[in-house]
């Protein structure tokens, strides 16, 4: 019974991490990291600008990726953007989740 238990707990404890983990899978294979590296801008901001500039706020963020919010990064850049909005739209919940944990923890 104590096995169980200290699976459980381990396993709460590791989920953040396997979120992020998965985000960082999925940034780099939906081509994000193309444009956004992690702590430098270049064609598109760093992961570090992006989550200073979304103060650890996932809500926001996800409304973003979802089309519900307009950039608060660059904007002026956003049409380079765009296609891959698209793409973030349709992914589905648990995805796009893991990409903003990934994001944010930067």
């Amino acid at each position: 019974m104590k096995v169980v238990i200290s699976l459980i707990v381990l396993t709460f404890l590791s989920f953040g991490n396997g979120w992020a983990k998965d985000g960082e899978t999925l940034f780099k294979y939906k081509g994000c990291a193309g444009c956004h590296e992690k702590t430098k801008d270049s064609i598109g901001p760093s992961l570090a600008t992006i989550s200073k500039a979304y103060k650890g706020d996932k809500k926001a963020l996800l409304r973003f990726f979802r089309g519900e919010a307009k950039p608060i990064v660059k904007p002026e850049n956003f049409k380079l953007m765009e296609p891959f909005q698209s793409m973030l739209k349709n992914m589905p919940d648990k995805d796009q989740n893991a990409i903003a944990d990934y994001i944010l923890s930067h």
